[in-house]
C-alpha cells in the first residue's frame, strides 16, 4: 500500500508540473542553483572537488519532475555554471584542452541521464495510468 501511495504522488507531482511548465521549468533552475550551492559548500571543504559533480543529481530531479524540456534547461544552465566554475574570469580566458575536455563530459553525460530520466519518467507515467487502483 505505501509503494502504490508513493507512485500516486509521484504520478501526482508529474501531471502538476505538466499542467505548469512555467514551474517545471523553476524547479529545474531551482535545482541548479542548489547544486552549485552544495558544490560551493563542498569546496570549502575539500578544493579539489569536480566542478559538476553535484549537477548530476539535480539533472535526474529536474527530469524526473518535468521532463525532458526542463531537464536538458537545467543541463544548459549546468554547463554555463561550470564553465563559470571552472575558469576564473570565462569571458577573458581561452579555453584551455582540460576545459573543453571537463565540458565535453559534462554534457554527454549530463544529456545521456537526462534522456534517462525522462524516459523512466515516461514509464512510470504510463504505468500507473495502466495500473489498476488497489482499494
Amino acid at each position: 500500500m505505501v509503494k502504490r501511495d508513493l507512485a500516486a504522488t509521484f504520478g501526482t507531482c508529474c501531471r502538476f508540473f505538466d499542467r505548469q511548465p512555467v514551474i517545471a521549468y523553476g524547479a529545474a533552475l531551482g535545482c541548479v542553483a542548489l547544486a552549485f550551492a552544495l558544490r560551493a559548500a563542498f569546496g570549502l571543504v575539500n578544493p579539489g572537488i569536480v566542478p559538476f559533480a553535484t549537477l548530476y543529481p539535480a539533472l535526474v530531479a529536474a527530469a524526473l519532475l518535468g521532463g525532458p524540456g526542463p531537464g536538458m534547461t537545467a543541463l544548459m544552465i549546468g554547463m554555463l555554471g561550470a564553465w563559470g566554475l571552472l575558469l576564473p574570469s570565462p569571458w577573458l580566458v581561452p579555453l584551455s584542452q582540460s576545459t573543453v575536455a571537463n565540458l565535453a563530459v559534462l554534457a554527454i553525460t549530463g544529456g545521456a541521464l537526462v534522456v534517462l530520466a525522462a524516459t523512466l519518467r515516461q514509464a512510470i507515467t504510463q504505468l500507473l495510468v495502466i495500473a489498476p487502483t488497489v482499494s
